[in-house]
C-alpha cells in the first residue's frame, strides 16, 4: 500500500524575479511616456499629420530622454522596492 507524500501549502514555482523585471519595464516605460508625452503633444497640436510629425516627435523624444534616462531607471527601480515592500505589487508579495 502507498502512501502520498503530505503537500506542502506553498507553491512549486514563484516567478517573483521575472514579474519583478516585468514590473521594473512597465515602470520605467511609464516614467519615460510620463517625461516625453508633454513635448509630444505639443508638438502633435503643431505640425500636420504625416512623415515630418513622426521624424520630430522621434527627435524631441530623444532630446527629451538625453541624460534622464538613469534617473528614470532609479524611479522605476525604487518605485519596485516600495511597492513590494509596501506589499502592494501582485506576485511579489
Amino acid at each position: 500500500m502507498s502512501t502520498n507524500p503530505p503537500r506542502s501549502s506553498t507553491p512549486l514555482f514563484r516567478p517573483r524575479f521575472t514579474l519583478g523585471l516585468v514590473y521594473f519595464a512597465l515602470f520605467f516605460f511609464f516614467y519615460c511616456g510620463f517625461i516625453v508625452l508633454p513635448a509630444l503633444i505639443e508638438i502633435a497640436w503643431e505640425v500636420s499629420f504625416g512623415p515630418e510629425l513622426q521624424e520630430l516627435a522621434e527627435y524631441v523624444a530623444r532630446e527629451q530622454l538625453r541624460g534622464k534616462t538613469s534617473y528614470v531607471a532609479l524611479a522605476a527601480l525604487l518605485t519596485l522596492g516600495l511597492g513590494s515592500y509596501a506589499r502592494i505589487l501582485p506576485g511579489l508579495r
